[in-house]
């Protein structure tokens, strides 16, 4: 089932299928999102001293966020931790509603730390992630290096 799931998903991502069938498809592949991402990754992830890492994607280009985000994740490695990099397992193409949800589940099944990128308040989903780590009583792990680009 997950690999006819992600066969429609590049079908989608390139306009191979007519868009009255991806409505037609939604429930179901929003429905799988959690298996697919499983699938994939979380074999990846044991235990809960993880890190995840939050801070802007949208009104960023792809290329940027995910130089920001490998940063971070550089960084953290370089430091001894263990990290969750959400634009690793998040599948770029669906919605910001569905990322969220996908990351932020991650962050609540392994993370007991978080860290911001220093563009972690113009983001909506970072505020949210923020917000959640500190009613959980997560960790902020915090570092003097400024890591991301703007454009």
């Amino acid at each position: 089932m997950v690999d006819s799931i992600i066969l429609g998903l590049k079908d989608i991502s390139a306009n191979r299928i007519p868009v009255e069938c991806i409505y037609d498809m939604a429930p179901v592949i929003v429905e799988s999102l959690n298996l697919l991402v499983s699938d994939q990754k979380q074999a990846a992830f044991s235990g809960s001293d993880y890190v995840f890492i939050a801070g802007q994607v949208s009104g960023l280009r792809r290329e940027h966020a995910l130089n920001n985000f490998k940063d971070a994740e550089q960084l953290l490695h370089d430091k001894g931790y263990n990290s969750i990099n959400p634009l690793s397992f998040t599948p770029h193409i669906c919605s910001w509603s569905i990322a969220i949800r996908i990351s932020t589940s991650y962050m609540f099944s392994h993370c007991n730390k978080i860290y911001l990128l220093n563009n972690w308040e113009v983001s909506k989903g970072a505020r949210i992630q923020k917000s959640l780590a500190d009613a959980l009583g997560f960790s902020i792990i915090q570092f003097s290096e400024r890591l991301f680009t703007t454009n």
